[in-house]
């Protein structure tokens, strides 16, 4: 799912140009049948112009990258107090790191009305997290799927560049689909606190740390 651009690294896994334009079709497409299907509500995007764009159901345009991407929160089973589910996770779809090179992200879920997006997760300095920040490398070749995986880390919320992986918060790349997956890990320890009732928006802007 991942949207290919001619001039970038990606081109050379692709035998014929005008596969790499079949695939940026079928990729837009999809992406907009997701956006009349999934579950998530009307979200926002502002990214680098600080300019708020009204987007469908998770799906984001990202002008400094000029791609579409597409965010969906996924959940625990409902065994929180109450009968609840709980975000343990973001699939992020479409996200070219090739093209988005030195652009941080920070999601955030939100509730109808709220001035304070929610608290998603306890973080390692034991507060209250609230966003999940990723950071696409500046300088690196991106060409195959680990270094793919290696050019995205995260930023916890100690503005701490911790990779892929300290604990709690944990980020994959899934080679079949293109999509990276922040998965907050919750078989470790790591404790969720946003619940599936309460989650009605998604916004991802751009960020500093």
């Amino acid at each position: 799912m991942i949207e290919y651009n001619e001039d970038d690294e990606y081109a050379e896994e692709l035998t014929e140009h005008s596969r790499s334009r079949s695939a940026k079709l079928i990729f837009g497409g999809v992406l907009i049948l997701l956006a009349g299907i999934t579950t998530t509500v009307a979200a926002n995007i502002t990214i680098n112009a600080k300019k708020n764009t009204e987007f469908g159901q998770g799906l984001f345009r990202i002008t400094a990258c000029d791609q579409w991407v597409g965010i969906v929160p996924t959940y625990t089973a409902a065994t929180y107090p109450g009968g609840t589910s709980r975000v343990n996770g973001m699939r992020i779809m479409g996200l070219d790191a090739a093209n988005c090179k030195g652009v941080n992200f920070k999601i955030q879920l939100w509730q109808t009305g709220a001035t304070k997006a929610l608290d998603l997760f306890v973080d390692s300095n034991g507060a209250n997290a609230n966003r999940v920040m990723l950071s696409v490398c500046k300088v690196c070749t991106i060409s195959t799927n680990q270094q793919r995986l290696d050019a995205v880390s995260i930023i916890n919320s100690a503005g701490q560049n911790i990779f892929y992986d300290d604990g709690i918060e944990y980020l994959d790349f899934d080679a079949t689909n293109g999509d990276y997956k922040w998965i907050l890990q919750t078989n470790l320890g790591a404790v969720p606190l946003a619940t599936n009732s309460a989650v009605n928006r998604t916004t991802i802007e751009s960020a500093s740390y």
